[in-house]
């Protein structure tokens, strides 16, 4: 199940951050592939890079825009959620990161996990519709900051040679 691969996740600059410096925690979808033609655009990371650049660029879609501010409205209930569990200043914290956040904090961070990586779960992803026979994405829901997997923040002007 995916553990034998390198394995590849797009998220926000924004939640990157959060999950970093506020949870201690990422909660990752993972594909074995960073454009893998079977998997539906959600679990593209190649895809959602180029959203997330859209966005970053001020050339995004109301669509594109939308799913910024839904990401933002997630993040902030993921804080309130776990704000006994972090305290008071780190939930405050992340509410100020998520109320200053513009369109810059949009910008693509690419996790390369290496098949020899450690400490974490791999679970099944989501299946989305009329991907059942060719997507494969996994869960990973206790991905700590370290230094046995890359964190590359994408530049956008040369997302298109990331391929």
């Amino acid at each position: 199940m995916g553990r034998n691969k390198t394995l590849y996740s797009v998220q926000l600059s924004l939640t990157e951050e959060i999950q970093r410096t506020i949870l201690k925690n990422h909660y990752l979808y993972v594909s074995v592939e960073y454009n893998p033609a079977g998997n539906d655009p959600t679990s593209n990371p190649y895809l959602l890079a180029q959203q997330w650049c859209r966005v970053a660029s001020d050339k995004g879609s109301a669509s594109d825009l939308e799913k910024f501010e839904k990401v933002k409205a997630k993040l902030r209930t993921i804080l309130e959620d776990k704000r006994a569990e972090i305290g008071e200043g780190p939930y405050e914290d992340g509410l100020r990161l998520i109320a200053f956040a513009t369109v810059n904090s949009a910008v693509p961070v690419l996790f390369i996990i290496p098949p020899d990586a450690d400490g974490f779960d791999l679970a099944a992803g989501d299946l989305h519709a009329g991907y059942e026979l060719t997507e494969e994405e996994y869960l990973i829901p206790n991905l700590k900051p370290s230094k046995t997997f890359e964190v590359r923040r994408l530049d956008c002007s040369a997302i298109e040679t990331l391929r």
